[in-house]
Protein backbone atom coordinates (compact mmCIF):
# COMPACT_ATOMS: atom_id res chain seq x y z
CA UNK A 1 0.00 0.00 0.00
CA UNK A 2 1.34 3.24 -0.77
CA UNK A 3 0.68 5.79 2.30
CA UNK A 4 0.28 9.56 2.17
CA UNK A 5 2.90 12.03 3.34
CA UNK A 6 0.38 13.21 5.68
CA UNK A 7 -2.80 12.12 8.11
CA UNK A 8 -5.20 13.68 10.15
CA UNK A 9 -4.46 10.83 12.67
CA UNK A 10 -2.04 7.81 13.21
CA UNK A 11 -3.30 5.31 15.91
CA UNK A 12 -0.14 3.52 17.22
CA UNK A 13 -1.46 -0.23 17.88
CA UNK A 14 -4.79 -1.79 17.80
CA UNK A 15 -6.61 -1.70 20.97
CA UNK A 16 -10.76 -2.28 20.45
CA UNK A 17 -11.44 1.22 21.77
CA UNK A 18 -9.20 2.94 19.56
CA UNK A 19 -10.12 0.90 16.39
CA UNK A 20 -13.84 2.07 17.29
CA UNK A 21 -12.69 6.06 17.52
CA UNK A 22 -11.29 5.43 14.14
CA UNK A 23 -14.65 4.10 12.84
CA UNK A 24 -16.19 7.64 14.74
CA UNK A 25 -12.95 9.95 12.86
CA UNK A 26 -13.74 7.63 8.84
CA UNK A 27 -17.23 9.51 9.71
CA UNK A 28 -15.62 12.70 10.50
CA UNK A 29 -14.07 12.13 7.25
CA UNK A 30 -10.77 12.70 8.98
CA UNK A 31 -7.43 10.82 7.30
CA UNK A 32 -6.17 7.66 9.13
CA UNK A 33 -3.24 5.76 9.49
CA UNK A 34 -3.03 2.29 11.71
CA UNK A 35 0.28 0.74 12.78
CA UNK A 36 -0.71 -2.44 14.52
CA UNK A 37 2.18 -3.49 16.96
CA UNK A 38 1.09 -7.30 16.62
CA UNK A 39 0.17 -7.55 20.11
CA UNK A 40 -3.92 -8.06 20.14
CA UNK A 41 -4.03 -5.44 22.71
CA UNK A 42 -7.60 -6.15 24.31
CA UNK A 43 -8.26 -9.55 23.77
CA UNK A 44 -11.40 -10.93 22.18
CA UNK A 45 -13.59 -8.68 24.45
CA UNK A 46 -16.00 -5.86 22.65
CA UNK A 47 -18.75 -3.63 24.38
CA UNK A 48 -22.08 -5.10 22.51
CA UNK A 49 -23.21 -1.51 21.73
CA UNK A 50 -20.39 -1.25 19.39
CA UNK A 51 -21.27 -3.67 17.22
CA UNK A 52 -23.70 -1.78 15.52
CA UNK A 53 -20.70 0.27 14.55
CA UNK A 54 -18.80 -2.00 12.97
CA UNK A 55 -22.03 -3.57 11.12
CA UNK A 56 -21.86 -6.65 12.99
CA UNK A 57 -25.31 -8.59 13.95
CA UNK A 58 -24.82 -8.91 17.41
CA UNK A 59 -27.37 -12.12 17.10
CA UNK A 60 -24.61 -14.18 14.71
CA UNK A 61 -21.60 -12.97 16.79
CA UNK A 62 -19.57 -16.41 17.64
CA UNK A 63 -19.61 -15.51 21.98
CA UNK A 64 -20.37 -17.42 25.14
CA UNK A 65 -21.96 -14.30 26.76
CA UNK A 66 -25.14 -16.38 26.72
CA UNK A 67 -24.03 -18.90 28.82
CA UNK A 68 -24.25 -17.77 32.66
CA UNK A 69 -21.06 -17.35 34.65
CA UNK A 70 -21.27 -19.27 38.11
CA UNK A 71 -19.57 -17.92 41.07
CA UNK A 72 -18.74 -20.67 43.55
CA UNK A 73 -17.32 -20.25 46.83
CA UNK A 74 -17.54 -23.02 49.87
CA UNK A 75 -20.88 -22.35 50.99
CA UNK A 76 -22.58 -20.97 47.99
CA UNK A 77 -23.66 -20.99 44.33
CA UNK A 78 -24.43 -17.95 42.51
CA UNK A 79 -26.00 -17.87 38.91
CA UNK A 80 -24.95 -14.72 37.10
CA UNK A 81 -26.59 -13.90 33.73
CA UNK A 82 -26.64 -11.42 31.29
CA UNK A 83 -30.24 -10.55 32.11
CA UNK A 84 -30.42 -7.65 34.61
CA UNK A 85 -34.13 -8.94 36.53
CA UNK A 86 -32.66 -12.48 36.66
CA UNK A 87 -29.13 -10.53 38.16
CA UNK A 88 -31.73 -8.65 40.86
CA UNK A 89 -33.71 -11.97 41.61
CA UNK A 90 -30.70 -14.05 42.36
CA UNK A 91 -29.14 -11.29 44.67
CA UNK A 92 -32.13 -11.17 46.37
CA UNK A 93 -32.31 -14.94 46.86
CA UNK A 94 -28.83 -14.61 48.19
CA UNK A 95 -28.50 -11.46 50.57
CA UNK A 96 -31.65 -11.26 51.38
CA UNK A 97 -32.24 -7.72 50.08
CA UNK A 98 -32.73 -5.58 46.96
CA UNK A 99 -29.72 -4.18 44.48
CA UNK A 100 -28.91 -0.60 45.26
CA UNK A 101 -30.86 1.65 42.83
CA UNK A 102 -28.43 3.15 40.61
CA UNK A 103 -25.41 0.08 40.68
CA UNK A 104 -24.75 -2.07 38.51
CA UNK A 105 -26.15 -5.76 39.90
CA UNK A 106 -23.47 -7.56 38.25
CA UNK A 107 -20.75 -5.36 39.91
CA UNK A 108 -22.53 -5.86 43.73
CA UNK A 109 -22.88 -9.66 43.23
CA UNK A 110 -18.53 -9.42 43.37
CA UNK A 111 -18.48 -7.07 45.77
CA UNK A 112 -21.35 -8.47 47.81
CA UNK A 113 -19.97 -11.96 47.41
CA UNK A 114 -16.88 -11.18 48.26
CA UNK A 115 -17.70 -9.54 51.97
CA UNK A 116 -20.01 -12.50 52.42
CA UNK A 117 -16.69 -14.86 51.85
CA UNK A 118 -14.72 -12.45 54.59
CA UNK A 119 -17.66 -12.66 57.05
CA UNK A 120 -18.77 -9.09 56.67
CA UNK A 121 -22.28 -7.84 55.78
CA UNK A 122 -22.41 -7.16 51.84
CA UNK A 123 -22.47 -3.00 52.37
CA UNK A 124 -21.08 -2.80 48.65
CA UNK A 125 -18.05 -1.21 49.93
CA UNK A 126 -15.27 -3.90 48.70
CA UNK A 127 -13.53 -3.30 45.35
CA UNK A 128 -13.40 -6.13 43.06
CA UNK A 129 -10.67 -4.84 41.49
CA UNK A 130 -9.05 -5.25 38.01
CA UNK A 131 -9.28 -8.91 37.43
CA UNK A 132 -13.20 -8.81 38.54
CA UNK A 133 -13.93 -5.96 37.26
CA UNK A 134 -12.83 -7.45 33.61
CA UNK A 135 -14.53 -10.67 34.17
CA UNK A 136 -17.76 -8.65 35.06
CA UNK A 137 -17.75 -6.60 31.87
CA UNK A 138 -18.18 -10.13 29.99
CA UNK A 139 -21.47 -10.07 32.08
CA UNK A 140 -22.79 -6.32 31.63
CA UNK A 141 -23.21 -5.62 27.32
CA UNK A 142 -20.36 -7.21 26.56
CA UNK A 143 -19.83 -10.18 23.85
CA UNK A 144 -16.72 -12.68 24.28
CA UNK A 145 -15.55 -14.42 21.20
CA UNK A 146 -13.66 -17.61 23.21
CA UNK A 147 -11.48 -18.23 20.29
CA UNK A 148 -7.89 -17.63 18.65
CA UNK A 149 -5.82 -14.98 19.88
CA UNK A 150 -6.39 -11.42 17.90
CA UNK A 151 -9.60 -12.46 16.23
CA UNK A 152 -11.56 -9.55 17.16
CA UNK A 153 -8.90 -7.21 15.79
CA UNK A 154 -7.87 -8.70 12.83
CA UNK A 155 -11.56 -8.30 11.84
CA UNK A 156 -11.83 -4.72 12.95
CA UNK A 157 -8.78 -3.53 10.80
CA UNK A 158 -9.96 -5.59 8.23
CA UNK A 159 -13.47 -3.64 8.05
CA UNK A 160 -11.49 -0.17 8.66
CA UNK A 161 -9.96 -0.84 5.81
CA UNK A 162 -12.77 -1.57 3.67
CA UNK A 163 -13.83 1.83 4.62
CA UNK A 164 -11.03 3.94 4.28
CA UNK A 165 -8.63 3.66 6.83
CA UNK A 166 -4.81 2.51 5.64
CA UNK A 167 -3.26 -0.64 7.74
CA UNK A 168 0.59 -0.79 7.67
CA UNK A 169 1.45 -4.54 8.53
CA UNK A 170 2.47 -5.73 11.91
CA UNK A 171 5.64 -4.35 13.43
CA UNK A 172 6.22 -1.76 10.51
CA UNK A 173 6.63 2.01 12.77
CA UNK A 174 10.26 2.33 13.31
CA UNK A 175 10.23 5.64 14.99
CA UNK A 176 7.66 8.20 16.81
CA UNK A 177 8.54 11.65 16.24
CA UNK A 178 7.88 14.15 18.89
CA UNK A 179 9.59 17.78 18.88
CA UNK A 180 9.49 20.11 21.68
CA UNK A 181 7.16 17.85 23.37
CA UNK A 182 4.79 17.52 20.67
CA UNK A 183 3.81 14.46 18.16
CA UNK A 184 4.63 15.38 14.69
CA UNK A 185 5.01 12.23 12.76
CA UNK A 186 6.09 8.39 12.32
CA UNK A 187 8.70 7.23 10.58
CA UNK A 188 8.00 3.08 8.82
CA UNK A 189 10.21 0.46 7.87
CA UNK A 190 12.18 0.65 4.65
CA UNK A 191 11.61 4.49 4.06
CA UNK A 192 13.62 7.56 5.12
CA UNK A 193 10.87 10.36 5.10
CA UNK A 194 8.65 10.98 7.90
CA UNK A 195 4.93 10.32 7.93
CA UNK A 196 3.15 13.74 9.48
CA UNK A 197 0.47 13.62 11.32
CA UNK A 198 -1.54 15.79 13.42
CA UNK A 199 -2.62 13.84 16.07
CA UNK A 200 -1.27 10.32 17.26
CA UNK A 201 -3.26 8.02 19.20
CA UNK A 202 -1.02 5.42 21.63
CA UNK A 203 -3.26 2.02 21.44
CA UNK A 204 -0.50 -0.06 22.85
CA UNK A 205 1.01 -0.86 26.11
CA UNK A 206 3.40 2.75 26.43
CA UNK A 207 6.39 0.87 28.04
CA UNK A 208 6.61 -1.12 24.68
CA UNK A 209 6.69 2.43 22.49
CA UNK A 210 9.23 4.01 24.33
CA UNK A 211 12.13 2.51 22.69
CA UNK A 212 10.67 4.02 19.35
CA UNK A 213 10.18 7.34 20.58
CA UNK A 214 12.13 10.85 19.51
CA UNK A 215 11.40 12.29 23.08
CA UNK A 216 10.79 10.49 26.48
CA UNK A 217 7.34 10.66 28.08
CA UNK A 218 7.31 11.36 31.95
CA UNK A 219 4.83 8.38 32.43
CA UNK A 220 5.17 5.37 33.81
CA UNK A 221 2.73 2.46 33.56
CA UNK A 222 2.70 -0.51 35.95
CA UNK A 223 0.95 -3.74 35.53
CA UNK A 224 -0.62 -5.36 38.63
CA UNK A 225 -0.30 -8.64 37.27
CA UNK A 226 -0.17 -11.23 35.11
CA UNK A 227 -2.81 -14.10 33.77
CA UNK A 228 -1.00 -17.76 34.16
CA UNK A 229 -3.17 -20.39 32.54
CA UNK A 230 -3.46 -24.41 32.83
CA UNK A 231 -5.59 -26.64 30.43
CA UNK A 232 -6.49 -30.23 30.84
CA UNK A 233 -8.54 -32.92 29.36
CA UNK A 234 -10.69 -35.17 30.77
CA UNK A 235 -13.04 -38.05 30.48
CA UNK A 236 -16.74 -36.48 29.66
CA UNK A 237 -18.53 -38.94 31.31
CA UNK A 238 -17.07 -38.27 34.21
CA UNK A 239 -18.35 -34.39 34.40
CA UNK A 240 -21.13 -33.42 37.08
CA UNK A 241 -24.30 -32.48 35.35
CA UNK A 242 -25.16 -29.02 36.46
CA UNK A 243 -21.32 -27.95 36.07
CA UNK A 244 -21.57 -24.28 33.91
CA UNK A 245 -19.55 -23.44 31.06
CA UNK A 246 -17.82 -20.35 32.79
CA UNK A 247 -17.46 -20.47 36.38
CA UNK A 248 -15.33 -18.36 39.26
CA UNK A 249 -14.33 -19.98 42.49
CA UNK A 250 -13.78 -17.87 45.23
CA UNK A 251 -12.49 -18.39 48.21
CA UNK A 252 -11.09 -16.21 51.44
CA UNK A 253 -7.67 -15.14 50.45
CA UNK A 254 -7.21 -16.46 47.41
CA UNK A 255 -7.48 -14.85 44.43
CA UNK A 256 -10.41 -15.20 42.25
CA UNK A 257 -9.96 -18.77 39.57
CA UNK A 258 -11.59 -18.66 36.40
CA UNK A 259 -12.98 -21.99 34.56
CA UNK A 260 -13.65 -22.50 31.30
CA UNK A 261 -15.23 -25.48 30.08
CA UNK A 262 -13.54 -25.11 25.65
CA UNK A 263 -14.92 -28.51 24.84
CA UNK A 264 -16.19 -32.57 25.37
CA UNK A 265 -14.00 -32.64 28.88
CA UNK A 266 -11.71 -30.21 27.87
CA UNK A 267 -10.83 -27.55 30.19
CA UNK A 268 -8.66 -24.23 30.71
CA UNK A 269 -8.06 -22.68 34.25
CA UNK A 270 -6.60 -19.15 34.50
CA UNK A 271 -5.73 -17.01 37.62
CA UNK A 272 -3.71 -13.49 38.08
CA UNK A 273 -0.77 -13.48 39.73
CA UNK A 274 1.09 -10.77 41.08
CA UNK A 275 3.93 -8.67 39.02
CA UNK A 276 6.90 -10.03 40.83
CA UNK A 277 10.05 -12.57 39.57
CA UNK A 278 8.68 -15.35 41.86
CA UNK A 279 6.11 -15.96 39.62
CA UNK A 280 8.11 -16.94 36.93
CA UNK A 281 10.07 -19.77 38.45
CA UNK A 282 8.46 -22.86 37.05
CA UNK A 283 8.63 -24.61 40.84
CA UNK A 284 6.08 -21.68 41.82
CA UNK A 285 4.09 -22.29 38.36
CA UNK A 286 4.01 -25.74 39.43
CA UNK A 287 2.99 -25.22 42.63
CA UNK A 288 0.47 -22.91 41.49
CA UNK A 289 -0.99 -25.19 38.94
CA UNK A 290 -1.38 -28.15 41.39
CA UNK A 291 -3.78 -25.94 43.47
CA UNK A 292 -5.86 -24.93 40.35
CA UNK A 293 -5.91 -28.56 39.61
CA UNK A 294 -7.16 -29.47 43.27
CA UNK A 295 -9.77 -26.92 43.06
CA UNK A 296 -11.18 -28.58 40.30
CA UNK A 297 -10.89 -32.32 41.92
CA UNK A 298 -13.76 -30.94 44.21
CA UNK A 299 -16.09 -30.28 41.71
CA UNK A 300 -15.35 -33.23 39.49
CA UNK A 301 -15.25 -36.56 41.67
CA UNK A 302 -12.96 -38.81 40.48
CA UNK A 303 -10.81 -36.39 38.26
CA UNK A 304 -7.67 -37.34 39.72
CA UNK A 305 -7.87 -40.84 38.18
CA UNK A 306 -9.46 -39.81 34.60
CA UNK A 307 -7.05 -36.75 33.77
CA UNK A 308 -6.08 -37.78 30.04
CA UNK A 309 -3.75 -34.59 29.46
CA UNK A 310 -2.53 -31.87 31.30
CA UNK A 311 -0.37 -29.01 29.90
CA UNK A 312 1.55 -27.94 31.73
CA UNK A 313 1.68 -31.74 33.31
CA UNK A 314 2.24 -30.79 36.39
CA UNK A 315 2.03 -34.83 37.84
CA UNK A 316 5.50 -35.43 36.34
CA UNK A 317 8.16 -32.86 37.31
CA UNK A 318 10.50 -34.04 34.94
CA UNK A 319 8.48 -33.50 32.37
CA UNK A 320 7.01 -30.49 33.53
CA UNK A 321 10.44 -29.27 33.98
CA UNK A 322 11.82 -30.19 30.03
CA UNK A 323 9.10 -30.01 27.70
CA UNK A 324 5.49 -28.39 28.47
CA UNK A 325 6.26 -25.73 31.12
CA UNK A 326 8.90 -23.44 28.81
CA UNK A 327 6.46 -24.22 25.86
CA UNK A 328 3.21 -22.72 27.97
CA UNK A 329 4.87 -20.24 29.70
CA UNK A 330 8.29 -19.03 27.22
CA UNK A 331 9.23 -16.02 29.13
CA UNK A 332 12.16 -15.40 32.05
CA UNK A 333 12.02 -12.41 32.76
CA UNK A 334 8.78 -10.06 33.16
CA UNK A 335 9.52 -7.58 30.55
CA UNK A 336 8.98 -10.69 28.42
CA UNK A 337 5.41 -11.45 29.36
CA UNK A 338 3.03 -10.81 26.41
CA UNK A 339 0.87 -7.95 26.40
CA UNK A 340 -2.43 -10.11 26.58
CA UNK A 341 -1.49 -11.65 29.53
CA UNK A 342 -1.03 -8.45 31.25
CA UNK A 343 -3.35 -6.99 33.93
CA UNK A 344 -3.82 -3.60 35.66
CA UNK A 345 -5.77 -1.99 38.71
CA UNK A 346 -6.69 1.11 39.43
CA UNK A 347 -3.27 2.26 40.62
CA UNK A 348 -1.76 1.69 36.91
CA UNK A 349 -4.07 4.21 35.26
CA UNK A 350 -2.69 6.70 33.33
CA UNK A 351 -3.90 10.04 32.03
CA UNK A 352 -5.87 10.25 28.45
CA UNK A 353 -3.19 13.11 27.40
CA UNK A 354 0.22 12.10 28.09
CA UNK A 355 1.93 15.32 28.42
CA UNK A 356 1.70 15.92 24.34
CA UNK A 357 -1.29 17.91 23.86
CA UNK A 358 -2.03 16.31 20.67
CA UNK A 359 -0.71 12.56 21.51
CA UNK A 360 -3.51 10.42 23.29
CA UNK A 361 -3.61 6.86 25.18
CA UNK A 362 -6.12 4.87 24.64
CA UNK A 363 -5.59 0.98 25.45
CA UNK A 364 -5.14 -1.30 28.52
CA UNK A 365 -3.88 1.60 30.44
CA UNK A 366 -6.44 3.97 30.38
CA UNK A 367 -9.15 3.25 33.74
CA UNK A 368 -8.31 -0.32 33.38
CA UNK A 369 -10.59 -0.94 36.66
CA UNK A 370 -13.39 -0.72 34.21
CA UNK A 371 -12.33 -3.61 32.14
CA UNK A 372 -12.36 -3.15 28.73
CA UNK A 373 -15.09 -0.47 28.92
CA UNK A 374 -11.87 2.10 30.40
CA UNK A 375 -10.46 1.89 26.58
CA UNK A 376 -14.56 3.08 25.41
CA UNK A 377 -14.65 5.84 28.18
CA UNK A 378 -10.75 7.39 26.78
CA UNK A 379 -11.89 7.61 23.51
CA UNK A 380 -15.22 9.22 24.02
CA UNK A 381 -13.13 11.79 26.33
CA UNK A 382 -10.66 12.57 23.37
CA UNK A 383 -14.00 13.25 21.00
CA UNK A 384 -15.54 15.72 23.41
CA UNK A 385 -11.51 17.74 23.62
CA UNK A 386 -11.06 17.05 20.24
CA UNK A 387 -14.62 18.62 19.75
CA UNK A 388 -13.80 21.68 21.90
CA UNK A 389 -9.49 22.66 19.73
CA UNK A 390 -11.04 21.60 16.40
CA UNK A 391 -14.66 24.02 17.15
CA UNK A 392 -16.38 20.89 15.69
CA UNK A 393 -19.52 20.08 18.45
CA UNK A 394 -20.48 17.26 15.29
CA UNK A 395 -17.17 15.52 16.51
CA UNK A 396 -18.29 14.53 20.52
CA UNK A 397 -22.24 14.32 18.79
CA UNK A 398 -20.73 11.19 17.07
CA UNK A 399 -18.82 9.45 19.82
CA UNK A 400 -21.95 8.85 21.74
CA UNK A 401 -20.39 6.39 24.09
CA UNK A 402 -21.43 2.59 24.76
CA UNK A 403 -23.83 1.54 27.48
Amino acid sequence: MEFFSQYDFVVIGEHPAALWAVRKLLRSDMRVLILPMGHHSGANLLPRSVLGDFEWNPAAWPDRDRDPIQILSPGHRFRVTGDDEERKEEFKFHFGKDPIPGVRTGAEFFRGLRCLELGRDPGFAYDPGAAGMDLLSRVNGTVYHDGESGWVVRRLLSRLEEWGAHVARPGQLRRIFMDRKNFVGVQLLGTSRMVAARYGILASQLDHLRSMMSEDLDLRSKPSGWTFDVRFECAPDVIPPGLGTRMLVVESGAPVLEILREGRGLFRLRITLPMNETTLARDEQRRIAERMLAVCQKLIPDLEYNLRKVVPDVRDPERAETVDLPRLHPFDDLSRIPLDRLVYDETSVLPLETGVPNLFLIGEESLPSEGIHGGFEAAKKMFELLAKREQRPDLAQVATPPA
